[in-house]
């Protein structure tokens, strides 16, 4: 009886199982429905919205032109009428005519005419200021190319009038310094006679000195050799003697 019941619980719960997986599909289903439905009502009221856009795009144009139409016969009618009515038609053009100058030109001519007189008084002024610089700066390097041709001239003139006074000057103190110049000349060769005679006098005394303390310095040396060889000589006849 147990092994029964749970099999009849098994079949119970499968079946419910199977009811479950089946009412989860179908709401998945709806669900993918009801979203393909809406994209679907999307385009279609896009699709009717484009239609009516176009529709009264065309009636519109359709009217404009329609409107242009009367328009343009309207106004050749009017036309016609003012050609055949000659004075009409001055009167309305002088009005016109007044009329737009009024709107335009009533606030823009004033302004135009003071910014124009503004920007000439502007351009003049830094026309004269160039022009009055550049005829400075034009003034001034003139003015110093000649104060500089003169100063030059000067200056050559300085410099001959320089030049010849040293030239006398140093002449006179070539003819002043040459008398003194031969008397030292004079005194330094005497000076320098004396002293070579001197040196070489002193010279010739110490060479003198030198060669009489080489010649004793030499026989003392000659001596001490000899007494030497005479000692050796006397040392080895007494070994002699002795052996």
């Amino acid at each position: 009886k147990f092994g029964k019941s749970v099999e009849i619980i098994e079949c119970f719960v499968c079946s419910m199982k199977e009811r479950l997986l089946e009412l989860r599909n179908k709401r998945i289903l709806q669900e993918c429905l009801e979203q393909c439905a809406v994209v679907i009502q999307a385009r279609v009221r896009r699709y009717q919205v484009r239609k009516r856009f176009t529709i009264l795009r065309k009636l519109t144009l359709s009217a404009s032109t329609i409107q242009r139409c009367w328009k343009c016969q309207n106004l050749k009618k009017t036309l016609n009428r003012l050609i055949q009515q000659r004075k009409a038609a001055t009167i309305i053009q002088a009005a016109c005519r007044k009329h737009l100058c009024n709107l335009t030109l009533s606030r823009a001519a004033f302004f135009l005419i003071k910014i124009q007189a503004r920007i000439r008084g502007f351009l003049t002024r830094t026309r004269m200021k160039h022009r009055y610089n550049t005829a400075t700066k034009i003034q001034s390097v003139w003015r110093g190319f000649i104060c500089q041709i003169l100063f030059q001239v000067d200056m050559l003139d300085i410099l001959t009038v320089q030049s010849i006074t040293r030239r006398f000057l140093a002449i006179k103190k070539y003819r002043k310094s040459l008398k003194a110049l031969l008397v030292l000349q004079c005194f330094i060769r005497k000076v320098n006679a004396r002293r070579e005679l001197s040196e070489r006098k002193y010279k010739s005394d110490l060479l003198m000195t030198r060669n009489k303390a080489a010649a004793t310095i030499q026989g003392m040396m000659r001596g001490i050799a000899i007494r030497r060889v005479i000692l050796r000589n006397i040392m080895i006849v007494k070994i002699q003697l002795f052996i």
